[in-house]
């Protein structure tokens, strides 16, 4: 059998899996399995910027949290259905990423760290002043509205089942990108950007497209977030959140899809089951596996398998 079909296969028991998860879940699982496929799409997030167009952002959890508080803030004031708050939450992740990357995306190396990271601390300490829109320190709860009318966010397999079609939409949409010439331009650009000007790409335009485009998955993650844990706070905007997905992405493997699915899958995992037998081990293997991807697998875990497997 040929490798694409065993892909394929894969990637259908996948599906399988995960649309079947809550039969056999308790709630608490099927609840922090919804939580951890968000998260893939923030690590996916910063993975489209430095995985496939060679960018390296420390301000996703701006826009993770600007469509969070999108969610929350209409919800607060006009109440509307779930069909209009995660398409605002992705738009307002593009237009605060747009406003940033216009920027960014016109100076290299430390520049372009330090433009991306400055947000996160102005959000952040605005998010702490402005208590009447933000909550402050103790951010806002929610009520989110019932899905299709009639179904509440507070049930764990409602929410799993409206995280579930994003998190596959945006996987898709992302495999189909990178296939397209532009998705073939971002690599370029990541691989040689001096070349591809050469060759008469816009460079510029071109990072500023991933930009607004990673802004926009990070948005739909916040705007998720905000609709299954019915909570917001300004801390998530924190280069600390940032961090996260820049762990995830380089522990599973960037400039990958299947990359940030394991390194976050495996890190939340572990995340929750030492949080119950030894409270600070976490940060003792989270240093540990770093260690090791970094001296053992440089690029990460499912690029370590690909070599091995001589794909």
């Amino acid at each position: 059998m040929s490798g694409n079909r065993w892909q394929l296969l894969a990637g259908a028991a996948g599906i399988l899996g995960l649309v079947l998860a809550p039969t056999f879940l308790d709630s608490f699982w099927v609840f922090f399995l919804a939580e951890i496929l968000l998260f893939i799409l923030f690590a996916q997030s910063f993975n489209l910027l430095f995985g496939y167009t060679g960018l390296l952002s420390l301000g996703q959890s701006v826009y993770f949290t600007v469509g969070a508080y999108t969610v929350a803030l209409l919800i607060r004031q006009w109440k509307p259905g779930v069909g209009l708050l995660l398409p605002a939450g992705v738009l307002t992740g593009m237009v605060s990423a747009a406003l940033v990357g216009s920027l960014a995306v016109r100076v290299r190396g430390h520049g372009f760290i330090i433009i991306t990271a400055v947000p996160t601390v102005v959000l952040v300490l605005l998010g702490q002043d402005q208590s009447a829109w933000t909550g402050g320190d103790n951010g806002l709860n929610i009520i989110p509205p019932k899905l299709l009318g009639q179904y509440s966010f507070f049930d764990p397999t409602v929410s799993y089942y409206a995280v579930l079609p994003c998190f596959l939409a945006t996987m898709f949409f992302l495999r189909w990108l990178l296939a397209t010439p532009l998705g073939q331009a971002f690599l370029l650009v990541r691989e040689n950007e001096a070349r591809a000007a050469v060759l008469g790409y816009d460079t510029l335009r071109l990072k500023f497209v991933a930009f607004v485009i990673a802004g926009g998955i990070a948005g739909l993650a916040g705007a998720l977030d905000a609709l299954v844990t019915a909570y917001v706070i300004p801390s998530s905007a924190s280069w600390t959140v940032a961090a996260d997905a820049i762990i995830w992405t380089l522990v599973g493997g960037a400039g990958t899809l299947l990359g940030p699915v394991v390194g976050t899958g495996v890190l939340l995992f572990a995340r929750e089951f030492l949080s119950d037998i030894w409270a600070h081990g976490y940060p003792l293997l989270l240093g540990l596996v770093l260690i090791g991807v970094v001296l053992f697998a440089p690029q990460g875990v499912v690029g370590a398998l690909r070599k091995r497997m001589g794909g």
